[in-house]
């Protein structure tokens, strides 16, 4: 008779050889597959983490990255459900620059709508029932590749209708181990030496109730489950007894026993199968089971979710174990079936009715809560760019304690940003790491995907619990110069204090939760190591330090004040520029790139800084013993710069920070492989930047320096962006503040044009200039490259032209460290101190120069006409003759306005049809013009008169939108050039430098006036009613 093979060596070779097939070559698909046809759960991707997010609502995101066609492009997975669970369970955590490999089976793909950037792909993944992931290259482990199968994990769990598998004997169990022997970790000091003799040499029978275990013992059994690959292990023999041994056999139950059997299994906290079938509960202790003074770690690992199990109450029953996250006790207590579980207790409402809110129960945005919890970071105070103080604190409690690492970094437990307004005492920043913080009246709001706590001035109050001390305390108060409370609305208001004492219960919290840290810090510094099996892969296992995490190079694009640990990193990079910051603080400012770009980094604007690098510039400063090598480091050179801190800037900006002198040179030679890749990275840059920015960049010059037909590159100010019905173009008006005869100022009747005649450069933008140039305002400055300036068809001196695809306008901060912006900066300064009072226009303000003689012939005066003064002083009509010295606008094409017919208003020139009457096909769009005419008589009085397409000048001319028909421009310009005389050549002259004498006709104008309100005065507009030759 042929013996049967054992029933767990068919298991495993089914398993390994489902885990391998699931990785094969031949499986891998591309994310273009996915897109195109949904997944059958076969086949897995290659990708790498970019970006990983707090888990948030039980959901864990992560963004990474794949490659298609040869670009890396980006998209979300996110793992829910329980992937999400046996994540934070077994405290495995995704890193950037992680490459895995994504199994498709159990994946949700949902497709998105394309995006318009480049760099992401409209699709997302979601893993929910189970996953398994392939660890090619990671942080933790480095290029030592692990799987994560959690469809096994699930596959072990106790099956309610399926017989439990074959029990082997205690010789094979522990003879033949299935894993590579686990290095056990320092064992922590549990009291469990004290045991009942009569149970130490009795072994653990089937029927055996479970028992509440000295350390977590549901852990316990999921750590079996993996070691014996769902099977349940028994227990070893007692001491003394023999290994040899075969345990009792066991009894044939009936089928209620073994399914309140399979129920006692479920049940680990200490409540017999008896009690569950009957609904009753056991009066006594249950005696714990045989252990073994050499059990190793892993069958007894101290979780360090633990702390978050203790039992915390505020009333005078509260509990306080003497070790707070282990049971100190031999004899476990026993709870009921009805009982909640410990960590949901965690929280109280105090004597008079307040309550406060367990950590990890703050799920919810926009509520106000109270919370207590102990401090693990505090930032001192200081002020926003509001102008009101602010600190920014971190807290935990046992209910969030399992998502906070060994080294507490920054980014971790419960983040509150506290505000208050004038006084910076009454803030909590006095918080010292262990202290514990009670506050009331705080908010819950979102940032970046997790919640956080909002402290608000006038809103939050707060005070702090001493554990050494054992007493509560606001920090070092000056009552003399800092109240206590302060009415609101510069004290005429409600009075408000932020500072509040606690009652009697809150503090019986806070000494319990001290008594929890206290316990925390003891078992952090005693675990040397925790083991956690992850599978049945060949006996492969992953290892956490309890220490802090190994240091990585990174490249600025990864480069973030959270990332672990605790935003230290190393890198390699080019050297861009250095400065010695002032103040004598001896500190070094040093701008470096590896070519990767950082959407968090300011964007570097300088002589020396590339404008399509301005991204990927990265502000190291260099303090105490790194400063020194700061000067020494050459420009253009390369360097491998270690222990290199990421931080955030008071602008909000990311920065970088160095203050030991790890830094090293290292040569294009060298065989370094992150060199190399920055070369490469240089290599395409350089290539794509000509790409982008054209083989030539013409050389920067002022605008009283251009001339026509010429190509130049500036430096100027924004002062009116005019984006209206120019079809796909755009206009803006813009200045350096030097002044050129060729520049003759387009709108002098706007404000924005006061005291800058011959200063203002009209540029028209084109193709993708135009939607860049619209979204730029005025005040703002700006990079104009490669301008081309030609003489305008209207002849109104020089106008700028700017076209095509490439990036031709980069708009500069005021801050900049250009030279070319500092001395715009200074001539804006010299001019606002020469400038008068600017003070908005209704009329024609140009400098035009008056003849020095009148004319010699003077005309007939058949018409009653009177002086420019008299007509202003007398009816509503007269008549004056005189001649045309000046128009305005001085673009022909600005004299058209558009119309709405249907209610009667001018379209702005942002719009092409009236939005108010929703004039999608133009259908109420009508075209008038309108050009100011300056008139002088004999006595050379002046006069600015209106003249519309009503009039006889303009009545016989077509109608028509003068931005897009030049035939209506020459039209207009051939029916006014009879009364402007020698005005065109006058204008001419004005863009050469040169004066020349105006030589106008005389006509008979009749005028009319019109009263309108301005403010609380009325002024008065006078329109050309008609037009005669003198004879």
């Amino acid at each position: 008779m042929k013996r049967a093979v054992p029933y767990e060596d068919t298991r495993i070779a089914k398993k390994a050889r489902i885990s391998e097939d699931a990785f094969d070559e031949a499986l891998e698909c591309s994310v273009q597959d996915l897109y195109r046809s949904d997944t059958d759960g076969t086949g897995f991707l290659r990708a790498k983490v970019f970006m990983i997010w707090p888990t948030v609502n039980g959901q864990l995101r992560i963004q990474v990255r794949v490659v298609v066609d040869s670009k890396q492009v980006g998209f979300e997975v996110t793992f829910s459900g329980q992937c999400a669970e046996y994540f934070s369970r077994e405290h495995l955590h995704f890193h950037s620059t992680d490459e895995v490999l994504l199994s498709l089976r159990g994946a949700e793909v949902q497709k998105k709508k394309p995006s318009t950037s480049p760099t992401t792909f409209p699709i997302s993944l979601r893993y929910a029932e189970g996953t398994m992931i392939k660890f090619i290259k990671t942080v933790r482990w480095g290029d030592e590749e692990r799987v994560v199968d959690t469809w096994k994990l699930k596959a072990e769990e106790p099956d309610w209708f399926k017989s439990p598998s074959p029990v082997d004997d205690v010789n094979e169990v522990i003879s033949k181990p299935e894993f590579k022997p686990i290095v056990p970790r320092k064992r922590v000091d549990t009291h469990i030496s004290s045991r009942t003799p009569s149970n130490e040499h009795s072994p653990v029978g089937r029927h055996s109730p479970p028992s509440k275990a000295v350390v977590d013992r549901s852990d316990d059994a999921q750590d079996a489950h993996k070691l014996q690959k769902g099977k349940r292990a028994p227990s070893p023999p007692a001491q003394g007894s023999s290994t040899r041994e075969r345990p009792p056999r066991a009894v044939k139950m009936s089928k209620r026993q073994k399914k309140v059997d399979r129920l006692a299994q479920k049940h680990p906290n200490g409540v017999s199968a008896k009690e569950i079938a009957d609904g009753t509960r056991a009066e006594e202790p249950i005696p714990n089971p045989p252990t073994r003074d050499d059990t190793p770690a892993t069958c007894g690992s101290v979780r360090h979710e633990e702390p978050g199990k203790v039992d915390i109450q505020a009333t005078n029953g509260s509990k306080h174990p003497e070790e707070p996250g282990l049971n100190t006790s031999a004899t476990p207590t026993v709870e009921s079936a009805s009982t909640k579980p410990p960590e949901l207790r965690v929280g109280f409402t105090n004597d008079v009715g307040d309550k406060f809110s367990p950590l990890a129960d703050l799920k919810q945005v926009g509520v106000f809560c109270n919370v207590v919890g102990v401090v693990v970071r505090c930032t001192p105070a200081e002020k926003s760019r509001k102008g009101d103080f602010t600190c920014t604190i971190s807290i935990v409690d046992p209910t969030c304690y399992s998502t906070i690492s060994y080294d507490l970094a920054p980014s971790e437990g419960f983040i509150i940003t506290c505000f208050t307004g004038r006084y910076k005492e009454w803030l909590p920043a006095a918080a010292q790491r262990g202290d514990i913080l009670i506050l009331y009246g705080l908010k819950t709001s979102e940032w970046n995907g997790s919640v956080r706590g909002t402290g608000f001035k006038n809103r939050l109050k707060w005070t702090i619990y001493s554990p050494a001390s054992q007493t509560t305390h606001h920090g070092h108060l000056d009552t003399s110069v800092v109240p206590l409370s302060e009415g609101a609305d510069g004290g005429f208001g409600l009075a408000f204090t932020p500072f509040r004492s606690p009652t009697a219960a809150e503090i019986a919290y806070c000494k319990g939760l001290s008594h929890w840290w206290e316990g925390v810090v003891k078992s952090r510094e005693e675990a040397q190591k925790e083991v956690t099996v992850i599978g049945n892969y060949g006996g492969e296992i992953y290892q956490r330090p309890t220490q802090r995490w190994s240091r990585v190079h990174r490249l600025i694009s990864d480069a973030h004040p959270d990332a672990p640990p605790s935003g230290y990193f190393d890198c390699t990079v080019e050297v861009l520029y250095g400065i010695l910051n002032d103040g004598g603080s001896g500190v070094y400012s040093l701008f470096v790139t590896d070519y990767t770009a950082n959407p968090a980094m300011y964007p570097v604007q300088a002589d020396w800084a590339p404008s399509d690098l301005m991204d990927s510039i990265l502000k190291i400063e260099m303090w105490d013993n790194a400063a020194p090598m700061g000067p020494t480091m050459e420009q253009g050179q390369y360097y491998s710069m270690k222990n290199v801190r990421a931080k955030v800037n008071n602008a909000g900006y990311l920065e970088a920070k160095i203050v030991e002198p790890k830094i090293s040179h290292v040569g294009e030679g060298e065989d370094d492989m992150h060199l190399k890749a920055l070369l490469e990275r240089k290599k395409a840059w350089q290539q794509n930047s000509s790409s982008t920015d054209g083989t030539r960049v013409y050389p920067h010059q002022l605008l009283r320096d251009i001339q026509d037909g010429q190509r130049f590159t500036c430096t100027v100010e924004v002062l009116y962006v005019d984006s209206g019905a120019h079809g796909a173009n755009a206009f803006i008006y813009v200045t350096d503040y030097t002044l050129n005869p060729m520049l003759t100022s387009s709108h002098p009747l706007e404000a924005w044009a006061s005291d800058l005649e011959g200063q203002v450069l009209k540029v028209q933008l084109s193709d993708g200039q135009a939607a860049t140039g619209k979204r730029l305002e005025a005040g703002s400055f700006c990079q104009l490259r490669n301008v081309r300036v030609k003489s305008s068809y209207a002849t109104d001196g020089i106008r700028g032209y700017l076209g095509g695809e490439q990036r031709l306008i980069m708009k500069l901060q005021r801050e900049s460290e250009s030279d070319d912006m500092k001395s715009l900066l200074t001539r804006k300064d010299a001019w606002s101190g020469q400038s008068s009072t600017i003070v908005t226009k209704l009329l024609l303000t140009t400098n035009v120069p008056t003849p020095l003689s009148p004319p010699n012939l003077a005309p007939s005066r058949r018409k009653p006409y009177v002086s420019i003064e008299k007509g202003k002083a007398g009816s509503s009509d007269f008549y004056v003759l005189g001649r045309v010295i000046d128009f305005w606008p001085s673009d022909v094409e600005d004299f058209v306005l558009l119309y709405c017919s249907n209610c009667r208003t001018n379209i702005p020139k942002s719009q092409k049809a009236c939005l108010e009457c929703v004039d999608m096909d133009h259908e109420f769009v009508q075209f008038h013009y309108r050009v100011f005419l300056r008139l002088q008589d004999e006595d050379g009085g002046t006069l600015d008169v209106i003249v519309t397409h009503k009039s006889p000048l303009l009545s016989q001319v077509k109608l028509a939108d003068l931005h897009e028909d030049a035939s209506a421009v020459k039209s207009v310009i051939d029916r006014l050039a009879p009364y402007f005389g020698n005005l065109l050549q006058v204008h001419d002259s004005w863009t050469k430098g040169m004066r020349l004498v105006i030589d106008t006709p005389y006509f008979y104008w009749k005028i009319t006036s019109r009263e309108l309100p301005l403010n609380d005065s009325s002024t008065f507009v006078y329109y050309l009613i008609d037009v005669n030759e003198c004879t």
